[in-house]
């Protein structure tokens, strides 16, 4: 019983650094390419937000889940020279890929195992 919560755990962390990658992201373009965020809706991170910002502005939050699922498959032209950027990018997109693959495979091998015991 104690392999399940491990595994959980495992990608409970891949979660949390896909979202940390994410704002670091968010960061930089708002610190290195501030035109380019401003295109990009003024978007919040999940855990950081530009200080200019209210809490209650959806704006940013709109803007975060669109390049948030943008990001994982196109890289966008200000990162697309910058080192810290693409590395973040493929961090994030490594990230999500084990997230998605570890959360349906646990589902998955579940659902097989309470089949099996029906």
């Amino acid at each position: 019983m104690l392999i399940p919560v491990i595994l959980a755990l495992i990608l409970l962390g891949f979660l949390l650094s896909a979202l940390t990658s994410f704002d670091r992201l968010v960061k930089l373009e708002y610190g290195k390419y501030k035109d380019d965020w401003t295109r990009d809706g003024k978007p919040a991170g999940f855990f950081w937000r530009a200080g200019e910002r209210g809490w209650f502005e959806f704006a940013p939050y709109f803007a975060r889940n669109k390049l948030s699922l943008f990001w994982l498959f196109r890289t966008p032209s200000w990162a697309a020279a910058d080192p810290e950027a693409k590395g973040q990018l493929k961090r994030l997109r490594i990230c999500v890929l084990v997230w998605n693959a570890g959360v349906i495979a646990f589902f998955i091998f579940y659902l097989a195992m309470g089949r099996m015991c029906l």
